[in-house]
């Protein structure tokens, strides 16, 4: 089960550009044969002081990550073709 996370400033990610994300990353998934439902990603915007970089704030930004609980692939080939 895949989970990303996007943490950003707040504005920095449109609605359009938070829904292409989601349709390309879960497309990436199920073109393994996950099913559509498992995948999981995350927007969460944050404000100038909570976001930290060297001991300073930060007021635009776009923070990623991903975390794969599970996930196996029918062949070699698939898992190192992944995630393209």
């Amino acid at each position: 089960m895949p989970i990303w996370s996007f943490k950003s400033s707040r504005g920095a990610l449109s609605e359009q550009d938070k829904t292409d994300l989601v349709k390309d990353i879960t497309r990436l998934y199920t073109k393994v044969d996950l099913p559509a439902f498992f995948v999981n990603v995350q927007f969460v915007e944050m404000g100038p002081t909570e976001m930290f970089v060297g001991g300073e704030s930060r007021s635009n930004f776009v923070n990623l990550s991903i975390v794969h609980i599970a996930r196996t692939f029918k062949t070699e080939f698939d898992r190192l073709d992944f995630p393209r």
